[in-house]
């Protein structure tokens, strides 16, 4: 089974894959030491849509709709 998903801004849904631990930008430093990458703020979930396209998507930006089949109520039940 799968976790799913429901962007808020979109309304679409998606397939949780994972976290986007290694999602970066280029950072324009002239320094020669310098790798040109930096980490974002953001947290980033990698997803995928139903055509399968992997979509990296800010967490703050998604709900999940359900775990496994099962809303996430129905998993909590009885969890103190």
């Amino acid at each position: 089974m799968a976790t799913i998903v429901r962007h808020l801004v979109t309304h679409k849904r998606y397939i949780v894959i994972g976290p986007a631990y290694g999602y970066s930008k280029t950072n324009r430093s002239s320094m020669p030491y310098d790798t040109g990458l930096q980490t974002f703020d953001e947290k980033f979930i990698v997803c995928c849509d139903s055509d399968g396209e992997l979509q990296w998507l800010e967490a703050h930006q998604v709900r999940i709709d359900s775990v496994d089949g099962r809303s996430c109520r129905e998993v909590l039940n009885g969890i103190p």
